[in-house]
């Protein structure tokens, strides 16, 4: 059962303290990343694989032997596979996982539970909502776990209900891991947390703390000085909070089951936006997201795509979600100018703290290419500005001895002298992430190192 009580006193943090962390109650890697990336930790490099089904790739001994109980019944299923079938989707894998540790603590009347603050969490308590089902969502779900209850029942005693409500836990609960260790920001899977799973969504983007992933540890970070009476309240996304207030809240109902009464939400239900994509194009760009393509068409595709949109303000969803692809695309295609173009373009479409990282990250990069970060280089303020920006966004959300930031560090070639303030203003367009301690920043109120 969950337990909670009142907090006596308010919490107080200061910017970059580690508000909440948590490990998975199970987790399983996307099928593209699985020989490349660390099932435990969650790391690039395998230099160690799992011996029986050899499907799994760990960066260690260590995560190889901290993973084996978690990966028994499953190492079980893929042994079973012949040597040319496809490894299991993600998420098969990651029902099997959490069904195989909730059977095996419920055996042994030992049930993990973890704790958000002043409430304790089991996996009892993660919302399966299979009752708010319509009848072909119920046997869509339950025609999923035949399928999956057919593929363990060889190796472990369980029934069609008790998997089909596992997977509906999965479904509602579970978490896109993100390596933010890496600043391209790639999603590497899906973990269901029993603690974090407390923490509600809102539309509205906080600007004193940020939910990062750290390896396989989910963690809520201060992004600047603050204090909460209730921690209970914080919120974070389920879904991209940029999206167009129709598509969430067709997400929130269709995937959660309730709908969002956020600020942003009310505001926008009354007040509808303006400048949306035809629906014909809007369509397109889905498509084009879903496909693979290789640089080269992305280039040409976006292109085309960003014609069609071209008098949509940035801000746009789909707008913002081509700018995004099109930056490390031309970084790629080795035309940094026009990487550069689209990333300031896309600052006007960042709507946190996050999300405007990787931008700044590609357009730092890019500069370097260009020879900006050199003393002599015409363009060496803007690379400076651009640099100190980019260090101290890293430094608040990842600690200032982060790999990124130490990465970065090797980018600035020969000092420089104060630039402008153009990309400060990039920054405190947005709504309403971490201006002031942009001010502060520039103020020397923060030192940046």
């Amino acid at each position: 059962m969950s337990s909670s009580k009142t907090l006596d006193e308010p919490l107080t943090y200061s910017t970059g303290d580690i508000i909440h962390e948590d490990d998975p109650y199970a987790c399983a890697l996307s099928s593209d990343v699985l020989s490349a990336v660390c099932s435990y930790c969650i790391s690039r490099g395998t230099s160690h694989s799992c011996e029986k089904c050899k499907r799994l790739h760990y960066c260690s001994k260590r995560c190889k032997s901290k993973d084996r109980v978690f990966h028994r019944l499953e190492c079980q299923v893929l042994r079973a596979l012949g040597p040319e079938d496809d490894v299991l989707d993600e998420e098969t894998r990651m029902v099997i996982r959490t069904l195989d540790r909730f059977i095996r603590e419920r055996q042994s009347h030992s049930i993990s539970e973890a704790s958000f603050f002043s409430c304790t969490r089991t996996i009892y308590d993660l919302l399966s909502h299979i009752e708010d089902l319509s009848p072909s969502e119920f046997e869509q779900a339950k025609e999923r776990a035949e399928t999956i209850l057919s593929i363990v029942s060889p190796f472990v005693f369980t029934q069609l209900e008790e998997v089909m409500d596992i997977l509906q836990r999965c479904r509602i609960n579970c978490h896109s891991i993100v390596d933010h260790n890496d600043f391209h920001f790639f999603s590497r899977g899906r973990a269901v947390y029993l603690a974090a799973s407390k923490t509600n969504h809102s539309c509205v983007t906080s600007n004193e703390y940020v939910q990062i992933f750290n390896g396989r540890k989910i963690l809520l970070r201060a992004i600047q000085d603050f204090r909460i009476d209730d921690p209970l309240q914080m919120t974070i996304h389920y879904m991209p909070p940029t999206l167009p207030y129709e598509s969430r809240l067709r997400r929130c109902l269709n995937n959660y089951y309730f709908i969002c009464s956020c600020r942003k939400c009310v505001w926008q239900a009354r007040n509808p936006e303006p400048d949306q994509a035809a629906g014909e194009t809007v369509a397109e760009i889905e498509q084009a997201f879903e496909e693979y393509h290789s640089s080269d068409e992305w280039y040409e595709i976006g292109t085309k795509l960003l014609e069609k949109v071209k008098n949509l303000p940035e801000k746009n969803f789909y707008v913002y979600w081509l700018l995004i692809q099109m930056q490390p695309t031309c970084f790629e295609l080795g035309k940094y100018k026009e990487s550069i173009e689209y990333g300031i373009r896309a600052t006007n479409g960042a709507e946190s703290i996050l999300s405007l990282e990787p931008l700044f990250h590609y357009l730092c990069q890019a500069m370097v290419k260009l020879g900006w970060n050199k003393s002599s280089n015409p363009n060496h303020g803007r690379f400076a500005e651009t640099y100190k920006l980019t260090k101290t966004l890293y430094s608040i959300t990842h600690g200032s001895n982060h790999k990124i930031v130490q990465g970065l560090r090797k980018m600035r070639g020969t000092w420089w002298a104060k630039g402008s303030d153009k990309l400060y203003s990039f920054f405190r367009k947005q709504d309403p992430v971490d201006s002031q301690r942009v001010d502060d920043v520039r103020d020397g109120a923060i030192e940046v190192q």
